[in-house]
């Protein structure tokens, strides 16, 4: 560790100690002390500059000098340090500095000793210089360069400081690499090929008595002018290996070179955004040099895609072909009834790899003409290949919905087929239509409508071939001057009934209770109920909040007398409850819990391990839920009650529109999304 110590003897009334003289005074502090004396010999050739060692001590001094700058000069670092060197026994050492000193400028100056174990500095002189001798050029080298060449430049009265000489070859600067008062090396750069140099130091210039002559890459030819990615270009010309940082733009983008010899550079096209613009080639080298050639790009070609025969999920799908971009903006797979938008893929210039998009395995094998399309800038490739898919699935899709798409409808099941009808869109229209689905066949047929008003999120419950639907609501709009301003619910009580063998619907006993929507729809014993459900109390309109009511009782129709009556309160509130009948009982699964209900007790589960989820359907003993915000399902056994992560995934199709048949689960459109799409489980199988 140095320790730093300056001649100002600690700033303390040193200039008393200078103008005294006195160096037995001086002398009393036990290390060396320097004193700078006032600058002598000042003209326009420089000044001379003289220090004495005080008291010297037995610190062997490795280094001692002065530095000096027109700005604070508080250490070594800072300004131009000059380095004198040492002699025995010497204590007065003095310096003429005659580079680099600009006419008229106050300049500080001071001296410093360094030894291993501390660093002296001397007071602080200023002094007005009158200039400093001016640089001479004595002789530079090569006298022929090309760009990035070295040149070595000998002469005197350079500055040993590097930003204190300025070279330049005519008016371009040059970067200097270093220099000493006798020698300056800088790079050459310039435009023009015969050049002169000049050296500037402090403002006093200096001329070469030669020019230099500047050779130039000189470029001749450029060949294919039609290129995809992947493919070579060769650059021809004369002295192409000459050219530092070589630098080659096409459409923006920088291309590396492959090889460089003298006369030709071959590069690779890696990157490129359009197939139709034609692009000039743009080359950087002591300037830019336009070829005044332009380069067309090749469309990607696909060769062929493999393989054809698609057995899993998970199966990579190759497309072999070429001048394929990194940047494609869209890679899309579809036939003739579906369609997949590849958002994941592995690509290069002559191939992309990506998996067999979930839809197009439907539980079905056969052979189906695909299509690929690649959307790349300003072009679309297309590419028709025939596949056969061999793939049974627990998750297989059907035929879609024919009818409007819709959500918050009514689905159902009797007698082997399934039920769909009534809800609503997205732009508040409400639809009283029915359609029935017959899974054997895969076909849909639109049977009578709705006897009442069109409506959603009724309520349902099924006995003996004949399904009964009541209840739910619909939105009645205000308009003023064709601006919507309020929208207020109409709710309905009337109930009707469906025979799955006629078809025909036939108005029923009108609920007498608080009409609602979402209620829970069961059978028990041959008795039916109706379980909790919500209602709008405001809104939503313009000008309120939504407001809510949530319902816990409970209804029962008697399917003999035809007749409603009041049944037992459930223990909690059910705005939304699924209902699930099984084993002369029904189970309520809602937000607020799982519950069992006998048709004289309530119950409440254990359902810790089920977490945010609705319920799907019930197959057999066991119940399946959709596991809210992911792709995977949750099964409840209702024999052993206990609940489990299902290995099955879900594709996140959250839709309260479900019916069971042979023990398949269906499941049409989904919740918030139009979607006309029909899937249907099958948990008998493996895949």
């Amino acid at each position: 560790m140095r320790i730093i110590i300056t001649s100002l003897f600690f700033a303390v009334a040193v200039l008393g100690i200078l103008t005294m003289c006195n160096k037995d005074e001086y002398g009393a502090r036990p290390f060396t002390r320097l004193i700078t004396y006032e600058v002598s010999d000042i003209s326009d050739s420089g000044v001379t500059c003289t220090a004495e060692l005080v008291n010297r001590d037995d610190q062997a001094i490795l280094e001692y000098g002065f530095i000096y700058s027109t700005d604070s000069i508080t250490s070594i670092h800072q300004g131009n340090k000059i380095v004198v060197k040492p002699k025995e026994n010497e204590n007065i050492f003095s310096y003429r500095i005659d580079q680099a000193l600009i006419t008229g400028q106050l300049y500080r100056l001071r001296s410093y000793l360094i030894t291993a174990n501390y660093i002296v500095y001397g007071n602080i002189v200023t002094f007005d210089s009158k200039g400093s001798r001016s640089p001479v050029i004595k002789s530079f080298t090569p006298l022929v360069a090309f760009c990035g060449d070295t040149l070595k430049i000998v002469g005197s009265d350079f500055s040993p400081f590097i930003g204190e000489n300025i070279v330049k070859l005519n008016d371009q600067e040059l970067f200097v690499v270093s220099a000493s008062d006798s020698l300056i090396l800088a790079i050459a750069e310039s435009n023009t090929d015969n050049v002169t140099l000049k050296i500037s130091v402090q403002g006093k210039e200096v001329i070469a008595g030669s020019t230099l002559k500047m050779i130039f890459p000189s470029v001749k030819n450029l060949y294919p002018l039609i290129v995809g990615i992947g493919d070579t270009i060769t650059l021809t010309g004369e002295n192409l290996d000459k050219i530092k940082n070589f630098k080659m733009e096409l459409y923006g983008f920088e291309t590396k070179p492959v090889l460089i010899t003298s006369d030709s550079i071959l590069f690779s096209i890696f990157n490129y955004h359009s197939f139709s613009n034609e692009q000039n080639v743009f080359i950087s080298n002591c300037g830019n040099f336009n070829l005044n050639k332009q380069i067309a790009y090749k469309p990607p070609v696909i060769d062929t895609v493999y393989p054809e025969l698609i057995t899993n999920a998970d199966q990579t799908i190759t497309i072999v072909g070429k001048y394929f971009i990194p940047r494609f903006q869209s890679l899309s797979f579809f036939s003739t009834d579906l369609f997949a938008n590849i958002d994941k893929f592995e690509l290069a210039h002559d191939q992309i790899k990506f998996n067999v998009p979930k839809s197009f395995i439907n539980g079905i094998s056969k052979t189906t003409e695909v299509t690929i399309r690649l959307n790349a800038s300003d072009q679309e490739i297309q590419y028709r290949k025939n596949l056969k898919f061999q793939y049974e699935s627990y998750w297989s899709i059907k035929k879609p919905f024919p009818g409007e798409t819709r959500f918050s409808a009514v689905a159902f099941s009797m007698n082997d087929k399934g039920y769909y009808g009534l809800g609503q869109d997205h732009d508040n229209n409400f639809f009283n239509n029915f359609w029935q689905y017959d899974p054997k066949t895969d076909i849909w047929i639109q049977i009578n409508s709705f006897p009442g008003e069109s409506r959603s999120q009724v309520s349902v419950f099924v006995h003996n071939g004949i399904a009964y639907i009541g209840l739910g609501y619909k939105w009645i709009p205000t308009y003023v001057n064709g601006q919507l301003v309020d929208s207020r619910p109409n709710y309905f009580s009337d109930f009707y009934s469906l025979d799955s063998e006629t078809l025909q619907w036939n108005r029923i006993a009108d609920f007498p209770f608080e009409t609602r929507h979402n209620s829970g729809g069961c059978i028990i014993k041959n008795e039916a109920y109706l379980i909790g459900g919500m209602k709008f109390l405001k809104g939503p309109n313009l000008d309120e909040p939504i407001e809510l009511k949530n319902f816990n009782d409970t209804y029962r129709y008697n399917l003999i007398s035809k007749s409603w009556e009041k049944s037992i309160d459930a223990p909690d509130l059910f705005p939304d409850p699924d209902c699930i009948e099984y084993d002369n009982a029904f189970y309520i699964f809602d937000q607020n819990g799982f519950y069992k209900f006998n048709g004289d007790t309530w119950n409440i589960l254990n359902t810790n391990n089920i977490p945010d989820s609705r319920t799907i359907f019930r197959i057999g003993n066991t119940v399946y839920f959709e596991w809210l915000g992911t792709d995977k399902m949750v099964e409840f056994n209702l024999l052993s009650g206990i609940t489990s992560p299902s290995v099955y995934e879900h594709f996140f199709r959250v839709s309260n529109a479900s019916f069971v048949i042979e023990n398949k689960g269906y499941k049409v459109g989904l919740t918030g999304k139009m979607d006309n799409s029909v899937w249907q489980f099958d948990p008998s199988k493996t895949k």
